[in-house]
């Protein structure tokens, strides 16, 4: 088990492998939850029967509807190109059953009949009535923006099946990946190569590409087609979007498993390089300049709460903090020069001069 862990081959097979299983399991888990929310498991039709297949000729017709709502029923076949879709033809009758626009062609089949459209004038008022029928064109071709429904109605009864092998074979993958990240043909754990990266560091350029590519798939999938073309690029999106979340992944699992993986993000060094170099700017200070160091700190956060008093209002507060600053540096002041008397003291004492005085009487009792 420790050889096939620490199998480079293994690992980029299992890494590959998920790359594609992946997108297959969230795609087939997709078409699943569409399959029942669109009633197409409680019934046995042809496609073009079909609620997917009725539901997508009936949005197609709605437009043409307020097309011709907003505009003349004569500008139709020339403004309408957008709606030449080469999976949806269409035929409008007026209200004496004769046929104004006929789109329709050798491969259209009716779906959606009597679908009524109102023209109106200038005030609003129905002026004439026609009733529309979409036809859908099969058999469905893979350039057909239809194309993706087709497949998913096709495979209605094995995407569920499929769905659920894939979730569970892409665990495994996973779980075997997570386990062998890290781990060396030594069996040990170390981070090598792409995991040497800080963590922390490595994660915001995945999340970048992960999110911001996931916001690209979904504008693609809500406004593009649903033909062959479209599904390769979402399919192409979906891989690459996988492989950053698994190297992420794959990179985390590998720094936990070192011990003090902590000391391998950036926030970790830069705050224990702004530690270290405060660390040696008051060690270099004498100890009066570090004490006063020390309260200078104390009263810039006072200053930012003498800012806020005053933009509040708050007078009276104010005024409080304001004389215990005063008082602090006062204090300050005194302490630091007994202090400073005591080091010259001791500094006098060092140095063999053991007849050195100093005056005690005023000083506190702490230093006394």
């Amino acid at each position: 088990m420790k050889r096939l862990l620490g199998s480079t081959a293994a690992k980029i097979i299992a890494f590959l492998c998920l790359c594609v299983f992946v997108p297959l399991t969230v795609g087939c888990a997709f078409g699943t939850v569409y399959c029942y929310h669109s009633g197409v498991y409680a019934e046995r039709s042809e496609f073009q029967n079909s609620r997917i297949c009725q539901s997508f000729v009936r949005s197609r017709l709605s437009d043409i509807k307020d097309f011709i709502y907003w505009n003349d029923i004569s500008a139709v076949p020339e403004s309408m190109y957008y709606y030449k879709d080469s999976s949806f033809t269409y035929k409008i009758l007026d209200s004496e059953g004769k046929t104004v626009i006929d789109t329709t062609n050798e491969r259209s089949v009716l779906s959606v009949e009597d679908y009524v459209i109102f023209e109106v004038d200038s005030y609003g008022k129905h002026t004439n009535e026609y009733s529309a029928n979409g036809y859908i064109n099969m058999p469905v071709q893979p350039t057909d923006s239809v194309y993706i429904y087709k497949i998913a109605y096709d495979m209605q009864g094995r995407l569920p099946k499929i769905t659920v092998g894939m979730g569970i074979l892409s665990l495994v993958l996973l779980i075997f990946l997570l386990a062998s990240a890290g781990i060396g043909k030594d069996g040990t754990a170390a981070l090598r190569g792409l995991n040497r990266c800080w963590l922390d560091v490595f994660a915001v350029i995945c999340g970048t590409v992960f999110f911001g590519g996931t916001e690209i798939l979904i504008s693609e999938m809500r406004y593009s087609g649903g033909n062959a073309l479209n599904i390769a690029v979402i399919a192409v999106g979906l891989v690459c979007i996988t492989a950053v979340a698994l190297l992420f992944l794959m990179s985390a699992a590998a720094h936990f498993k070192v011990k003090g993986w902590w000391r391998h993000t950036a926030i970790y060094n830069i705050v224990m390089a702004v530690w270290r170099f405060i660390k040696w700017v008051v060690c270099s200070l004498p100890r009066v300049w570090k004490l006063l160091l020390v309260y200078g700190v104390f009263v810039l956060l006072n200053l930012i709460g003498i800012s806020l008093f005053w933009i509040d209002g708050n007078g009276l507060a104010l005024l409080t903090v304001i004389i215990t600053d005063i008082c602090g540096i006062v204090f300050m002041i005194f302490f630091s020069e007994q202090i400073g008397k005591l080091r010259i003291a001791s500094e006098a004492l060092a140095a063999g001069n053991y007849e050195y005085k100093t005056d005690a009487s005023s000083m506190w009792f702490g230093l006394k």
